[in-house]
């Protein structure tokens, strides 16, 4: 079966189990006119086709986890199931809806506040260097050595004879 025919199934699950019991009738019946043919009367090839057979509730159940989808099934019963109940006691339903809303929420906040403390900094912005030979700065062995121990220093006092 197609995935579409089992989800239109789950939905029109009556129409299923017409379909189930027609068939599971159909091969009793042959099965029985088979044991007719052979000779028997038509109750003993009734009561031998239906031990034959099996349970019919259980072939039915089998059946319809193959042609549908069980899971899917299952939460349809159950949403049904919390919708009659809430419908029966409207003011724990209130209560509970408004209880959920509220962790959630509280849930929701703290998360986004515990995000934002636990983010690093964004780190500060640099301005593009751009180096040209025509601006280069020339660089002698003094400079050399008195940056080396400082390259900060270096790159930022660049950048002021850059800008000029």
């Amino acid at each position: 079966m197609s995935w579409f025919s089992r989800l239109v199934g789950v939905f029109r699950s009556d129409r299923l189990n017409r379909d189930l019991d027609e068939e599971m009738r159909f091969h009793l019946d042959a099965r029985t006119e088979e044991y007719t043919n052979g000779g028997l009367s038509i109750e003993e090839a009734r009561a031998r086709a239906r031990r034959q057979f099996g349970s019919p509730a259980l072939l039915r159940d089998t059946s319809r986890d193959i042609k549908l989808l069980p899971r899917l099934e299952s939460i349809l019963r159950d949403v049904s199931f919390a919708t009659r109940l809430w419908q029966r006691n409207k003011l724990i339903t209130a209560a509970a809806l408004v209880s959920l809303s509220l962790a959630i929420g509280a849930c929701t906040a703290a998360f986004c506040l515990i995000d934002a403390l636990r983010a690093a900094p964004t780190p500060p912005r640099m301005t593009p260097i751009t180096v040209s030979p025509a601006t280069r700065p020339a660089i002698d062995n003094d400079s050399r050595e008195a940056t080396a121990d400082r390259p900060q220093e270096a790159i930022l006092r660049n950048r002021s004879e850059m800008s000029r």
